[in-house]
């Protein structure tokens, strides 16, 4: 549909999944942080993880209502891509079709990555790589009622890590 494979699931099925006490600290993390916005608005957390073995860089982005719920989680892997940043404004844009999958009409999106947050917010000339996932952020921006972008510091994007390490470890038959 979108290009990307969204899972609708509840914590416990994700944990079932993990088997190290890392990554299962980081999703008990996921059930305890609670986010509180207005009603009807949501959030989604998105980043990426890279795999120089393999070559696979792999995107995550958990979305969340305004009582800290989870709606939906995005993960994808990419075979060959070597560009993290092009892989954040990948993310990025594949969360805001999150967004428009789930129906809402306000969406507030938070990544680490500054330099995309900055060309989605700002509407700044984005670098040449990226040119064509910002484009399409701002273009999607308008489906909206509300759109708004922001920065987050690594720590405040540990849920979306995790997936995002999630996608290049495993494959869709996974889940």
């Amino acid at each position: 549909m979108y290009g990307y494979f969204l899972c609708y699931c509840i914590l416990s099925k994700v944990l079932t999944l993990e088997s190290n006490t890392m990554d299962l600290a980081v999703f008990a993390h996921v059930s305890s942080v609670i986010w509180r916005h207005d009603e009807g608005m949501i959030k989604i957390n998105a980043d990426v993880a890279v795999s120089k073995v393999t070559s696979t860089i792999g995107t995550g982005a958990i979305a969340r209502d305004a009582n800290g719920s989870i709606l939906g989680i995005l993960i994808k892997s990419y075979e060959g891509l070597t560009s993290p940043q092009l892989a954040e404004a990948m993310v990025v844009r594949n969360s805001m079709n999150l967004s428009v999958a789930l129906n809402v009409g306000r969406v507030l999106i938070e990544s680490d990555a500054e330099s995309i947050v900055r060309s989605c917010s700002m509407s700044k000339d984005p670098p040449f790589d990226i040119a064509v996932f910002v484009q399409d952020c701002l273009t999607l921006k308008d489906s909206f009622q509300l759109c708004e972008f922001s920065f987050v510091k690594c720590d405040c994007n540990r849920a979306a890590h995790a997936y995002a390490k999630k996608a290049i470890s495993c494959s869709l038959s996974d889940l």
